[in-house]
């Protein structure tokens, strides 16, 4: 099965933040981040455990993924995700 994660990630700050987006389960099958740019346009990264390990973003044993967050304003962000060993929806995500 697929599961949509939905998330908006505000900046209260007055310069631009590039927080860490890491999926720490690393037996995702898929991963499809979707990002939003600065005109709400939507570009999708695609990676997984079924990928090469270039395909990351970011190398690190996690899935990992910078996002941008550009000063007084919010962005929200989707997660498609796949896994046939547990319910991918409930693994933990972290941001720092």
């Amino acid at each position: 099965s697929y599961y949509w994660v939905k998330f908006t990630i505000e900046n209260k700050l007055p310069e631009k933040t590039k927080p860490i987006l890491e999926i720490t389960f690393p037996r995702q099958d898929l991963i499809e981040l979707y990002k939003p740019d600065l005109k709400n346009q939507y570009s999708k990264l695609i990676t997984g455990d079924l990928f090469p390990f270039s395909s990351r973003e970011i190398h690190h044993l996690s899935f990992a993924f910078e996002l941008e967050i550009e000063p007084n304003t919010s962005k929200t962000y989707y997660i498609k995700t796949r896994s046939t060993y547990n319910r991918s929806i409930l693994n933990p995500f972290l941001l720092t």
